[in-house]
């Protein structure tokens, strides 16, 4: 099925695992599967939250403080093409 012409890709987040616009516990599920070794979601690019070059459960623990309003998400990482 192709989008029609108001079809607009949801904006890429820091912290969006799934790509689907929104930061939310699902991310952080999504996260954890992939630190557990189960294939990444389609933006695992987004997620490396502490920059380590691997998708761990600290970042899981990051995402999830952060949707809990404990603590902001860090600033994105260079090569994760956020800007």
């Amino acid at each position: 099925m192709t989008p029609g012409p108001d079809y607009a890709a949801p904006e890429l987040k820091w912290g969006d695992v799934n790509c689907d616009g929104a930061i939310t516990p699902i991310d952080a599920l999504l996260l954890l599967q992939a630190a557990a070794g189960l294939p990444p979601a389609g933006c695992a690019n987004l997620v490396d939250l502490d920059c380590d070059g691997a998708l761990t459960a600290s970042d899981a623990r990051t995402l999830l403080t952060h949707l809990i309003d404990i603590a902001p998400l860090p600033a994105a990482c260079p090569s994760s093409g956020t800007g």
